[in-house]
């Protein structure tokens, strides 16, 4: 199998850090041009799946414009420039939640959408996490702090309280890397 040969690109929107988006001609193997081609890249960013020392995972209540209602997520959010993944999500989850651990994993990265790009997420599994602080109420978002044993958060993931696919990716990988 043969990579495809790109022959240009040009940007069309630039509101970065948040979105860049264009278009793309392509050359197939068989010698065939396709011409734009759109592409889009936003932040990358992680998501940790957050153990408790009790053994409950740390989840948030709160809305999400893309979804157009309340709904739960995993603490996630953007890298910062020059900021790697668990960097990131530490940051994060300290951020969000108030919660820290010494105790990560990571459960890989990963793309969300392979034609058009988007962007990266990197995925995390925090175990023997614990309050230390107060969440930063910073943020644009209005954030309820929910604990669910991981039965429950996998029931609320299948019942779709759970809607975006970066905190269910991350929700089953670590039910995968949690099981005996």
């Amino acid at each position: 199998m043969r990579p495809w040969r790109s022959l240009g690109r040009r940007t069309l929107i630039d509101t970065s850090p948040w979105l860049v988006a264009g278009d793309e001609t392509w050359e197939l193997p068989d010698g065939r041009v396709v011409e734009h081609f759109n592409w889009v890249r936003t932040h990358d960013w992680v998501a940790i799946a957050a153990l408790t020392t009790t053994g409950t995972l740390v989840l948030e209540r709160c809305f999400k414009p893309g979804n157009g209602r309340v709904t739960l997520v995993l603490p996630a959010g953007a890298l910062d420039e020059h900021e790697t993944p668990e960097v990131a999500a530490r940051r994060e989850l300290l951020e969000e939640t108030g919660f820290a651990s010494e105790d990560w994993t990571s459960l890989g990265s990963y793309r969300l959408d392979p034609n058009y790009g988007l962007s990266t997420g990197h995925l995390f599994l925090a175990r023997g996490a614990r309050q230390v602080a107060e969440p930063d109420g910073r943020d644009l978002e209005e954030i309820e702090l929910v604990e669910l044993s991981l039965p429950d958060a996998l029931a609320a993931a299948r019942a779709g309280e759970i809607m975006t696919i970066g905190s269910v990716a991350c929700l089953a990988l670590a039910a995968l890397a949690l099981a005996p």
